[in-house]
């Protein structure tokens, strides 16, 4: 069983609140330093603290949607998508698509050589469910498909 905490699962204003206490503390170490120096008075300093949280107050409007997590499948969206592949699928291999280094499995069961085009059917989980792309044939004006 994995321990530990994990962001992804962590509820978006908590998140967020996390994503700020860096600021917050370099912050409160610059007032503090300006007060004990003298450059700023207390009062000041609680006011500017006071204006910063106020200020990620505001803006936690504006990120809580970037903060939650997509209803949509990341992966999801490579359906459809060609890819090259790059290490031999037989039966597991790697593809590239766009740019990036997937494990890849040939739903057909075919052995896909490397620098064959192939097209993204579906995953499972992190693996992309591949087929080769059909070549088309052009004969007299018209496109055949040809497996």
């Amino acid at each position: 069983m994995k321990t530990g905490f994990n962001l992804e699962k962590t509820k978006p204003p908590l998140v967020y609140m996390l994503l700020q206490i860096p600021g917050v503390l370099f912050l409160g170490v610059i007032l503090f330093l300006a007060w004990e120096q003298t450059w700023i008075s207390g009062l000041t300093a609680w006011a500017v603290m006071l204006a910063w949280l106020v200020k990620d107050i505001i803006f936690y409007r504006f990120y809580r949607k970037a903060l939650s997590p997509s209803p949509q499948n990341v992966i999801a969206m490579l359906h459809g998508s060609e890819a090259v592949v790059k290490v031999s699928v037989d039966p597991v291999g790697q593809v590239s698509l766009r740019g990036e280094i997937w494990q890849a499995i040939s739903l057909d069961g075919d052995i896909l050589e490397p620098g064959t085009e192939v097209v993204v059917e579906s995953n499972r989980g992190m693996t992309l469910e591949v087929r080769k792309v059909k070549q088309k044939e052009y004969d007299q004006g018209e496109y055949f498909e040809k497996n």
